[in-house]
């Protein structure tokens, strides 16, 4: 859980529920959340890589790569995909609405 995109998306989801009125409920939720996320994201990685070895289009270093950091990091940083489910199931959890950069951007402005 010590990879860059856990943090990007604890950051991201931080700032978008600031505002939640228990601090440390939210930061619970959100870093929760965004491991969650890392686990599902990459473990489904390592699951449609295992699977080929049925294919016969892959042969066992091909199988390798797609299981080597490398290849697996490209699904740990695809973090923005996994920012809406996180949002839901925060925002329900607490029951407030997220705060997006458009609308502090406009705050600010006014």
């Amino acid at each position: 859980m010590l990879y860059p995109a856990v943090e990007a998306m604890v950051d991201q989801l931080r700032k978008e529920y600031a505002h939640a009125p228990d601090a440390h409920i939210m930061q619970d939720l959100v870093r929760s959340q965004s491991e969650d996320s890392m686990v599902r994201r990459v473990g489904r990685g390592v699951v449609f890589a295992l699977a080929k070895r049925l294919s016969k289009e892959w042969d066992e270093e091909s199988m390798n790569k797609a299981l080597e950091p490398e290849s697996l990091s490209i699904a740990a940083d695809n973090f923005e995909d996994s920012l809406q489910d996180a949002r839901r199931a925060i925002g329900q959890t607490l029951r407030v609405r997220r705060v997006s950069a458009q609308s502090e951007e406009l705050q600010e402005a006014v």
